[in-house]
Parts: C-alpha cells; structure tokens; sequence
C-alpha cells in the first residue's frame, strides 16, 4: 500500500513539473503574435523608421510598405520593376518618404513609393551592402569595392577594397563597420573553410582601419552604441563581443543552435536573435546566455528581426510569416 501511495505520489508531481514547463514555454511562446502580412512570398528583409513607417521585402519583388497606427497594421503594394527578379530585396529608409532599394540594383524614392528612380544599375553584378546618412551621402558594397556618392547617386567614387566583406552597420555618422566573409566546402568530403573580418570606421567612411579578427564568416553584426556590439559568426553558432568598440572581442556564447541571420538588442543586456531553423533566442544578460523565446511549428527560415525606435521587434521569414513581440 505504501508503495502505491508512493508512486501515485511521484506520477503527480512529474505530471506537475511537466504541465508547469510547458505552461511556462507556452507562456514565452504567447508573447509573439503573428501578423498577417497580405504575402505567401519568402519574406527576407524588414526595416522601420520611427514608431510607425516601415518596408518589408522579399523573393520575386515583393515590397510592402508598412503603417503602424493605434495598433493596427497597414500594407500597401510598392511597384518597383526591376530586369532581374532576384531574391533578397532590402530597402534603406532615411524617412517616410526618401528611402532607397536594394533590388540587385539600387534604386531611390523621395516620394514615399510612387515614384522609383534607378541610381545605380550593376547588371549582371549585384550590390551587396548600402547605406546613406541623407538622399545625397552614402555607400554601396559591389564588387570587393566600397564606393561613395555625394550627389544621390549621378556619380561613385572607390573608397577602399573591401574583398568579401559586404555588409554595412553604422552607429552615428560618424563611426560604422563593414563586415562578413566567405564559406566555401566541403569539397571532396574536406573541410569547410570560412574566414571572416571587420573594418571600422571613425571619420563617416573616408578611411577604414582592419580590426586584425581571425574568425570565421561573419553573418551578423549589431551595435547598442559606440563601445557594445556582438557578431555572429557561421560556424560552430559563436556569438562574439566587444565593450571597447571593437578593439577585443570575446567570445561569449555557443548555446543558440542554427545559422544565425538576424540580431537586435533593446540595450547593453536585452537582445534577441533568429534562425534559419525558425527560433528565436533571448538574452537578458549581455549575450552570456540565450534561450528560446520562440519557435516555429513547421521549422520555417527566420530572415529579418528589426525594432521600431520605441522598441517593438518584429520578425519576417519564410511562406509570408511576419511576427510581432507584444511585451518585452
């Protein structure tokens, strides 16, 4: 008898546990809602200016321009023809209305959508990483190159040799990053070779100074401020950091599983992350450890996170998902 009590005893305190852990991941989970996004198109790219103005891009042209008011969501369909109907559309917003798009080429509005004009066509070429401090200034990655416009885009002039580091994540006008890297193999059942980099600058992109990091690709690089930023990398899921500005790096976490494509902090210890496999990882203490906020059902690819300027955080990805965190 007092063995029956004995056993009854733990079947329910297991039966207990187990109903708590999933109310709890249940609960987490609740905290992202899923916004419908008038696409079934692979959704790759998601930025915002302000609290309620933002673009959302994706595979075979899609572009959604994206109003936030009283809570409720608007899309509306931009038109924007491009000769190569290439996957990975992006846009770069200045405001409302001038923003530029990345759709192989790079093209610019200053009229909040109605009208596009081509500013720089590449041809069979593609740019890779652009990013302007007004409708006259900015960058564009092609072609191993960094070059700059002053005049919107009529001329470019070559800055530096960037090799495979494409992408662009500026703090302030004055100080940015360039960053990522190349992955090739295996080959004949051999190793993966990956090797990544950063170039900084301090001076609004005249001159870039090589932070000398023996890393592999780097997909990922997001700055809080001047001195706190992370990278992540393609191999091994390292999560790496700075306080300095990128003069060290430390690596502080291997615990998010997947290749990671997408990275945001709200500030110096809250940050989340996705992943192509569909979950997203949350931090509450600088990076040091991450867990699971999120994940898809069907293992959906996770493309785009971004914040609005009051912190709301959404995420694009595969099949039209769009989510939304309602609390943070």
């Amino acid at each position: 008898m007092k063995s029956h009590l004995l056993y009854l005893i733990l079947f329910m305190s297991t039966t207990f546990i187990s109903c708590s852990d999933n109310n709890s991941i249940e609960n987490v989970f609740r905290n992202w809602v899923e916004i419908d996004s008038e696409s079934i198109d692979d959704l790759n790219h998601i930025t915002f200016f302000g609290n309620s103005f933002g673009i959302v891009s994706g595979d075979l042209g899609t572009l959604l321009k994206m109003n936030i008011s009283e809570g409720q969501i608007n899309f509306q369909n931009l038109n924007l023809e491009s000769e190569f109907p290439v996957a990975h559309v992006q846009a770069f917003l200045l405001n409302q209305n001038e923003y530029f798009v990345l759709k192989h080429s790079l093209f610019k509005t200053v009229n909040g959508g109605e009208t596009f004009e081509l500013v720089v066509n590449q041809g069979p070429n593609r740019i890779f990483g652009v990013h302007f401090f007004d409708i006259d200034t900015g960058f564009v990655t092609h072609a191993g190159r960094l070059f700059k416009t002053i005049d919107g885009g009529e001329s470019w002039v070559e800055v530096v040799q960037v090799n495979t580091l494409s992408k662009l994540f500026f703090v302030n006008n004055s100080i940015g990053f360039l960053y990522g890297g190349s992955t090739n193999g295996p080959i004949a059942g051999g190793d993966v070779l990956s090797s990544g980099g950063v170039l900084k600058t301090t001076d609004g992109g005249q001159t870039w100074d090589d932070l000398n990091l023996s890393v592999s690709e780097i997909n990922v690089l997001y700055f809080v401020d001047v001195n706190t930023g992370y990278f992540a990398t393609s191999a091994e899921d390292e999560i790496y950091k700075t306080t300095d500005g990128g003069t060290t790096w430390d690596l502080v976490s291997n615990e998010v599983e997947g290749f990671i494509n997408g990275m945001v902090f709200l500030d110096v210890n809250n940050g989340f992350v996705i992943t192509h496999e569909g979950k997203i990882y949350r931090t509450n203490n600088g990076g040091t450890n991450w867990s699971v906020d999120y994940e898809t059902t069907n293992g959906l690819n996770l493309s785009s996170i971004a914040k609005t300027s009051d912190g709301k955080i959404f995420v694009v990805g595969d099949d039209g998902l769009m989510l939304k965190r309602d609390e943070n």
